[in-house]
């Protein structure tokens, strides 16, 4: 359009429609500018309000699932095409099986995230995407709207002693019987044993309500003591005199009626092996290897679990129908803690006090930013400890707070800060938009969760005072050291970090150190965003687990003492040995 095809004689008006906004969300289009610019020449001729613009700017709302898939409400329409600085309209929150709701993520036409406050579908300025976000909870049944079976034994299904039909997602009263035999309730299992959960107040109590999966059930009540019952567990009674290292022989640890026995791990402490489900397995934490600490309690992100006494270094617990990991956790040494305490646990066999830094997993990636230990300062004890590399400051004024579940022994974690100083704050938090971004990059690279242990968190940087978060890291250099997440202890050096970045995973290359005795992980981040660590099971490196064989410190391995202790018995029953010669016998 030239200027000259518009006619302002008289009181003559011109009006000119199309976007104000270009593609970015941007009031900037060509045809918007060319009406400033109109506007403008008509100032002079007190003209200007004779031209008039009309916005015919609309901008895309889309609702998605975590699959990508667009979400379906019949009273809202999906997309929306609203005006610029318009309000779109919510969709209802979608369910999915095994996972509750938890938040709506934003993401924008140029593949960027929502970093604007309020909900992201309203005072729309460009093109939205709007993605549902959830978090685990196996309570959670989205029904099918078929009927399904729900057999019970030992008990009663909402009054009824026979089968009863429901459909997924109905909440059902499960009680146990009441046997005249002197024998006592004791635990709940569940056929397929992957819907435990569902038992809403866990599996220790009798009178409780059962969610109805999408598929047929077998729900059974398991007795102990009296003359008889149902009791594929064993008797579950406590283990003897409790003694460390014992044979865990409380409850028999007989498998159950589906002959399915779950592992334990134990961290720190004796105990690991496999118990079916009832069986009482008998736990016993490990001398600290520093002289500075003491045993303080026992600590697991197993929902329902309850220990005999937690504040015990020899103790149990009911095995339940899962795979359990257990961690013996130690705090600084005070006055009131006596060498001589009954309950104090037995000196691990060979420990030492020394912090040591494991090479790189082999086959680790390289790419990212490669982490150094630099110099670990122990927060509680105070021991500074060298690693491979350093030039990187002390931990002056700097903190870490870990608030996610599963990591224990956090009194020994430290950043250490190069490039500044200020001081700072790193906090590492359990977030559904970090375990959702996690588990994007995981299955993007893996193309599935099957065989991966992860641990995902969300990792933050704050000034020293801990409310202004810190976006803008250029310049600087801060190493993380945290204890190994509770689960991933077992597997040693095969532990991974990466950040998850867009769906990608970002790896880094994490060194591994004991503070303490504690195996802990340290990286250097190169950005503050989700972060994970994992283990892919399917590809363990054996040299990089963790040795049952007790640690001395020598610099020869305990297994080699006892095979050079077989071989020089060898050697001495050979010179030992009858010299004569033997005479030689023929057969008849």
């Amino acid at each position: 359009i030239g200027e000259t095809e518009f006619n302002f004689d008289g009181n003559r008006k011109v009006t000119i429609r199309g976007p104000q906004y270009d593609g970015s969300g941007t009031r900037n289009s060509a045809i918007y500018n060319f009406y400033l610019k109109m506007k403008d020449k008509l100032k002079p001729q007190g003209k200007e309000e004779n031209i008039i613009f009309v916005s015919d700017d609309k901008h895309k709302v889309t609702f998605i699932d975590y699959n990508t898939s667009l979400i379906v409400d019949p009273n809202v329409q999906n997309p929306q095409y609203v005006d610029h600085e318009g309000n779109a309209t919510c969709v209802a929150k979608p369910e999915r099986s095994g996972y509750e709701f938890s938040a709506w993520k934003c993401i924008l036409s140029d593949g960027t995230q929502f970093t604007g406050s309020g909900d992201p579908w309203l005072n729309v300025t460009e093109d939205r995407i709007i993605q549902a976000v959830y978090k685990p909870n196996a309570n959670i049944v989205v029904p099918d709207g078929n009927d399904y079976t729900l057999t019970i034994k030992g008990g009663t299904a909402n009054g009824k002693t026979e089968s009863i039909t429901a459909k997924g997602g109905d909440r059902i009263l499960v009680v146990a019987d009441t046997k005249t035999d002197g024998s006592k309730f004791q635990y709940w299992t569940v056929e397929p044993s992957t819907h435990i959960k569902l038992l809403v107040d866990g599996i220790t109590t009798a009178n409780t309500t059962f969610i109805m999966p999408n598929e047929n059930v077998t729900l059974t009540a398991n007795f102990s003591g009296g003359s008889g019952g149902n009791n594929p567990g064993g008797d579950n009674k406590p283990g003897g005199d409790n003694k460390p290292g014992g044979d865990n022989s409380g409850g028999d640890n007989k498998p159950g009626e589906d002959g399915k026995k779950y592992k334990v791990t134990v961290n720190y402490g004796s105990g690991s092996g496999e118990y079916a489900a009832g069986a009482t397995v008998n736990i016993s934490a490990y001398a600290p290897d520093s002289p500075n600490r003491v045993f303080s309690k026992w600590t697991t992100s197993n929902s329902g679990l309850s220990f005999v006494n937690a504040n015990a270094a020899t103790t149990s617990f009911v095995m339940p129908s899962a795979d359990v990991t257990v961690t013996a956790n130690y705090k600084v040494r005070s006055d009131d803690d006596d060498d001589d305490d009954d309950d104090g646990p037995s000196r691990r066999p060979g420990t030492n006090t020394n912090t040591t830094t494991v090479p790189n997993r082999p086959g680790s990636s390289s790419t990212g930013t490669t982490g150094t230990t630099g110099t670990v300062t122990n927060p509680t004890s105070g021991s500074s400890n060298t690693g491979n590399t350093g030039n990187t400051t002390n931990n002056n004024g700097n903190k870490i707070y870990i608030t996610k579940n599963g990591v224990s022994n956090k009194d020994v974690a430290s950043i250490s800060v190069d490039g500044s100083t200020d001081n700072f704050i790193v906090r590492i938090t359990e977030s559904a938009e970090a375990t959702a971004a996690v588990e994007e990059a995981l299955i993007n690279k893996y193309g599935s969760l099957d065989g991966l242990v992860y641990f995902p968190m969300d990792i933050s940087l704050y000034d020293s005072t801990g409310q202004n978060k810190i976006t803008d890291t250029y310049g600087l250099n801060i190493t993380v050291t945290m204890p190994i997440p509770d689960v991933l202890i077992q597997y040693g050096g095969n532990s991974r970090v990466a950040a998850a970045d867009n769906g990608n995973l970002q790896q880094l290359t994490p060194r591994f150190t004991t503070i303490d005795g504690i195996a802990c992980i340290s990286f250097v981040p190169p950005h503050f965003s989700p972060y994970v660590i994992y283990v892919d099971t399917s590809n363990l490196t054996a040299g990089q687990t963790l040795d049952a064989t007790p640690s001395t410190g020598d610099p020869i391995h305990p297994k080699w003492f006892a095979a050079i202790g077989m071989a020089c018995i060898s050697i001495l029953l050979f010179v030992t040995s009858d010299g004569r010669k033997r005479k030689n016998y023929k057969a008849a």
